[in-house]
Order: C-alpha cells, then structure tokens, then sequence
C-alpha cells in the first residue's frame, strides 16, 4: 500500500441503500485519514460528489463529511469519539432515505442526517481513502 489516495470497489453504481467494512488489522497511529466512502458518484474519483466516513486516529474521532463541487465539504454532526485497536472492524451504513450510520466490530456507535447533500437519496460507488497511511494494514474488506 502506498501512503495515501482514494481507491473504489467495482465500476458498477450501487443502490441507493450501501454498506462499507473493513478489518483495521494494523493502524497507522501516524495516519491523517482512514476513510470509508459512500455513495461516491464516479468509480475513479472523489471530485463528483462522495460521503466520506472519516476516522481520525491521534484524535480518537469519526466525522462524517459530504463533498460536491457547488457545497465544497461540509461536515454533518459533531465528532464521533471513538479508538479502533488493530483488529476492530470499521463500517459504515448509507440509507435510501438520507442517512449515515456509523459502526464498530458491528455496533452502531451513531448516525447522522445528510439530506442537505444533493445526493443524499441516490446510489453510487464505494470505496477507501487513506491520506498519511504508509504502514496501514487491511483485510475483510466487504460491502455492496
């Protein structure tokens, strides 16, 4: 793995309901982001519009952000604390009607409303971004 960038699962768009997950096996404790993306809206870029499940770990945070062009990022909600150890599954839930749900090992830890995002309600791709995440180690990777 190289130290950073967004990577998607599948050219094909999913439905408007997805799920994301994946085994942190070996945090990068110097990593500046360990993202889980939702209803990107192109397979080969972030640039198109996205959610962005942000887990921050030196500051022990989750945030949930959307980006499009004409918002910029916007972030929904307060902070999610939270400390994943090497081994915790890291998830996140997209729902059809405008919803972020945030787990770990399986646990929902909290949601957030993102109807103000032009494409709260449409399908689209997932996939990883990490940034600052050269010693990052995954397996499990699921969704759909």
């Amino acid at each position: 793995m190289t130290s950073g960038g967004d990577i998607y699962w599948k050219p094909a768009v999913l439905g408007a309901t997805q799920e994301i997950y994946v085994t942190l096996t070996q945090i990068d404790a110097a990593a500046s982001e360990i993202d889980l993306l939702l209803k990107s809206q192109s397979n080969t870029s972030w640039s198109s519009g996205m959610v962005e499940v942000w887990y921050d770990p030196a500051n022990h945070r989750v945030q949930v952000w959307t980006y499009t062009s004409s918002q910029g990022w916007v972030q929904y909600g307060t902070d999610i604390p939270v400390t994943f150890v090497n081994g915790d599954q890291f998830g996140a839930r997209a729902t059809a009607d405008g919803k972020v749900e945030v787990y770990r090992n399986g646990v929902l830890l909290a949601n957030r409303d993102i109807n103000a995002w032009p494409y709260a309600k449409s399908g689209g791709s997932i996939g990883l971004w990490f940034i600052n995440a050269g010693n990052m180690l995954l397996d499990n990777f699921g969704g759909g």
